[in-house]
């Protein structure tokens, strides 16, 4: 059993507590109905005064844009969906922190839009992510800005989604998990 002085000074250098961090990696594996399968790199999240700035570092994605956003549950296993098992199901639905809007499924833009034909981003569930670009050769490497999280504790214990092209199937999957020291 520890002592009361050992607990106060592991818990002054933080350890065995949830470590409160500027950015995090995110390893990102492909899915599919059957489980979670190869790695395809990972997503950097970190933190800025515009937003948090997601900075991929991705091979073996669809060419061009693809769907990319946070989902309910932390989990990238294959689950039911409207009574369908489909890749990354466990992960529920969109994420929509702001609880205004709910879930949407995938492909249903939530809201209105601008005069010129594009979403109106405040219309839409906050766990929407710009579109994620893949070159020719399935690479992605530009980052995006999600502008409206400020930290990576706000997107914590979520998946992380790539859909194939805008409206497709779940492809690639991560979970935003609570790092701890050890």
């Amino acid at each position: 059993m520890r002592s009361v002085w050992t607990s106060v000074v592991l818990l002054a250098l933080g350890w065995g507590q949830p470590v409160r961090s500027a950015e995090q990696m995110v390893p990102i594996n492909r899915v599919s109905v059957t489980g979670i399968g190869e790695s395809l790199g990972t997503l950097r999240l970190v933190e800025t005064p515009e937003g948090l700035r997601i900075e991929p570092q991705l091979r073996g994605l669809p060419p061009g844009p693809n769907g990319f956003h946070l989902h309910e549950h932390p989990s990238c296993r294959p689950g039911p969906i409207n009574g369908k098992v489909v890749a990354a199901g466990a992960a529920g639905g969109h994420w929509d922190p702001s609880g205004g809007m709910g879930t949407h499924p995938h492909g249903m833009v939530a809201g209105t839009h601008h005069p010129n034909g594009t979403p109106d981003p405040a219309s839409r569930p906050q766990g929407d992510l710009p579109d994620l670009a893949a070159s020719a050769q399935g690479i992605a490497t530009q980052p995006v800005l999600a502008p409206q999280f400020r930290t990576v504790e706000a997107v914590r214990n979520h998946a992380v989604i790539i859909h194939q092209g805008l409206s497709g199937t779940r492809f690639a999957c991560g979970v935003i998990a609570e790092p701890t020291r050890r």
